[in-house]
């Protein structure tokens, strides 16, 4: 669960950005960053300078989602991503606007399914989703009711959002899509299937 989750994620993340509508949250922050690092290094080694950085601020927030998926993302998915676009580019060298808005919901769903797959598998998360899982592990609670998972990934996907932005990189309608729907979904495929999957009862 944990190999075929990384790759799902790493893989859609080609696929977001062969559909021309837009990121995911996070990757739009990252792109949206890289345009100042592009002429100096290739998008595979930023995401991994990056992702230490995040690295640092999820060991004072929460170590305990960090594991081996942690370090396959840290090194692989922005390779992944790179060999899978160009993989794409060959595949689909000129997409329509019917094909490209099945690629942009494929991307999504892959997304999610893969996010619900290594993170149901507790071999650790990504730099990035660690953040969510560990505030949403702290039990934060407004007026006595506990904040769940998926409220506090919309909240941290914005952020990403609003990020790119500052950097100079509009999002896409896939990008809105993915902010506010993409928490919602991993938690449904987390419910309905990874759990199942292992025979995990949902709360």
């Amino acid at each position: 669960m944990t190999v075929v989750g990384v790759f799902l994620c790493s893989f859609a993340i080609a696929v977001f950005m062969h559909s021309g509508f837009g990121l995911d949250p996070f990757q739009c922050c990252s792109q949206g960053m890289y345009r100042v690092f592009s002429e100096k290094m290739s998008y595979g080694l930023f995401y991994m300078i990056w992702s230490c950085v995040l690295l640092v601020v999820d060991l004072f927030l929460d170590r305990s989602q960090l594991g081996v998926a942690t370090f396959a993302n840290l090194f692989l998915t922005g390779y992944i991503a790179d060999a899978s676009k160009a993989f794409m580019n060959f595949l689909f060298p000129a997409p329509g606007l019917a094909l490209r808005i099945v690629l942009l919901f494929v991307g999504f769903v892959i997304t999610c399914l893969g996010a619900s797959l290594y993170f149901t598998s507790h071999q650790g998360v990504s730099v990035y989703d660690a953040i969510a899982n560990g505030l949403a592990d702290k039990k934060i609670a407004i007026r006595g009711h506990v904040i769940p998972f998926k409220y506090i990934r919309i909240c941290t996907d914005v952020i990403c959002v609003l990020t790119g932005m500052v950097f100079g990189l509009m999002p896409g309608i896939g990008t809105i899509i993915t902010a506010f729907f993409m928490g919602p979904l991993i938690d449904w495929f987390q419910v309905h299937l990874a759990r199942p999957m292992l025979g995990i009862r949902n709360a």
